[in-house]
């Protein structure tokens, strides 16, 4: 498959083959138009538009997108990595990991630390005059006042962590929000559109009554751009160490935009990459698809290994944490598709369960 070789991205009717051709060329992308029926061209039986193929990652996504794929030309840029800090050790952890994307991809790390008041915490009280409560104000600045310097003691710890060499050397900024944690998250993410949020959760054990899973699972459902999760007591070194990757895939278009947008975010090599069907059916179609998809990232990711990997279907409880214990897997990538609150509420999300289900940094991308 040479840099030169043509592949059709669609099919539609000659004005909308125009309107996507001129789309697809505004950001740089080389496209042919060619009629369906060659042997007896018109204009009404349909037109192909065909584009290179190291295109189309890139074609996926503009045609596909709208305002939730955040999508930015290549002249364009996402320069800041999200960390949100409770000034805990998990956040120190978070940092580590945070710092060395940050240095591997030219970001600026971005602290984010959110404090709740009594404005935020269910009812608000109010005087006669239907005025805040003075306690209620005074606290509030109590509150404000120790999330600076909390915050100003934390930033101190990490100068001096860099001055050690124990952490990345990368400038940083702080950022204090008041508000409800993962609304905060939410919000900077939908305005600014950082290349990467890393969050450190809780282990698996504590997941369940701990606020900060809860936050980091409602950060993963309804957050656009890619989220790094790290359980408690999970230290990465280095990235490079994360050798050993399970990609979990739908067998659908949207897994080409997942692996490109993960490679040009994990650009540690060697890297050996468990491509795995999510799929309820087996047998021999499964794994000519499977083939099929390893194929195609064979021939453009070059140094990376790509292995099929087909489960059981005992279980996706059990079959996940086979594959990560037989396979030694150091970093689950999981797919996520939006689903609104009654969808969450009554089917959560793959993410969603594996978070709470497995203590393995996870690397989760939106489609």
């Amino acid at each position: 498959m040479g840099k030169d070789t043509f592949i059709t991205l669609a099919i539609h009717t000659y004005d909308r083959a125009l309107i996507v051709k001129d789309k697809l060329e505004s950001y740089g992308i080389n496209v042919k138009l060619q009629n369906v029926n060659l042997k007896s061209p018109t204009i009404s039986s349909g037109v192909r538009v065909r584009i290179p193929e190291q295109d189309l990652p890139l074609a996926l996504r503009i045609v596909e997108g709208d305002s939730e794929l955040h999508l930015v030309k290549e002249n364009a840029t996402r320069n800041q990595i999200l960390i949100p800090i409770d000034f805990s050790e998990n956040s120190i952890t978070a940092c580590k990991v945070g710092f060395q994307f940050a240095k591997a991809l030219s970001l600026r790390p971005i602290l984010l630390h959110a404090f709740e008041t009594p404005y935020f915490k269910g009812s608000l009280p109010v005087s006669d005059n239907f005025g805040p409560d003075f306690k209620d104000t005074q606290q509030k600045q109590n509150i404000e006042k120790r999330a600076y310097t909390q915050m100003r003691l934390f930033a101190e710890r990490l100068h001096r962590m860099i001055e050690n060499n124990e952490l990345s050397d990368v400038r940083f900024s702080e950022i204090i929000k008041e508000g409800v944690p993962e609304e905060v998250i939410l919000n900077y993410a939908k305005n600014y559109t950082p290349s990467l949020i890393v969050m450190a959760t809780r282990g698996l054990c504590q997941k369940q009554e701990d606020m900060i899973g809860s936050v980091t699972a409602e950060v993963l459902d309804s957050c656009r751009v890619p989220v790094f999760t790290l359980p408690e007591g999970c230290s990465i070194d280095d990235l490079s160490e994360v050798s050993r990757v399970a990609f979990l895939c739908n067998l659908e278009h949207n897994d080409i935009l997942s692996m490109d947008s993960f490679l040009r975010l994990f650009k540690y090599s060697p890297l050996d990459i468990d491509v795995v069907p999510v799929n309820d059916k087996a047998g021999t179609k499964i794994y000519e698809q499977v083939k099929r998809v390893v194929n195609y990232f064979e021939s453009h990711y070059k140094g990376t290994n790509f292995h099929s990997v087909i489960l059981s279907h005992r279980s996706f409880r059990e079959d996940v944490q086979s594959l990560i214990n037989n396979h030694n897997i150091k970093l689950l990538v999981v797919p996520n598709k939006k689903k609104n609150i009654f969808a969450r509420l009554f089917n959560p999300g793959m993410a969603h369960r594996l978070l709470f289900e497995r203590d393995v940094p996870m690397l989760v991308l939106p489609i």
